[in-house]
């Protein structure tokens, strides 16, 4: 009997899937609310939970706007730290964010927060996003001639 790795592949993954619709879920140790309360109010004042009644919210608070004498918050230039570039030698990954350009030559893809572009048929990768910031999801235009991300 002749057996590929996409079968024995295959069959895992319906194993695995038919485990997991098998097994009873379970409840969640901290449920999310499904109503947001003021807590500046007194709980008497409160509808019941799972009513759906709005409350009202507190006023926004505008937040203060830096002075002439304070700089900007910048993620490429953090004050206080000190950033060291340590060199990260790879040949593969997981969990990477990958796009095909429309005319199908080209990869855009997302590893360890840099955004790279490579040849569909394999080569070096160029990198074309790179810094402090986590930059993930490339996506091509339409007409491929633009890669937008995350960052």
């Amino acid at each position: 009997m002749k057996t590929t790795v996409a079968t024995v592949l295959a069959s895992l993954f319906v194993a695995q899937a038919a485990f997991a619709q098998s097994q009873q879920p379970t409840p969640s140790p901290n449920p999310v609310e499904e109503q947001e309360v003021d807590a500046s109010q007194n709980d008497e004042e409160l509808p019941a939970q799972g009513t759906g009644e709005a409350v009202e919210a507190a006023p926004a608070v505008p937040q203060a706007t830096p002075g002439a004498g304070e700089e900007k918050w910048d993620i490429t230039n953090p004050r206080g730290a000190t950033i060291r570039q340590v060199p990260i030698r790879t040949d593969e990954g997981t969990w990477i964010d990958v796009d095909v350009s429309p005319d199908g030559r080209t990869l855009a893809f997302a590893l360890l927060g840099d955004i790279y572009t490579m040849p569909i048929t394999g080569g070096t990768p160029t990198r074309i996003a790179e810094g402090l910031a986590w930059e993930i999801q490339p996506r091509f235009s339409p007409d491929g001639s633009r890669i937008a991300f995350t960052s």
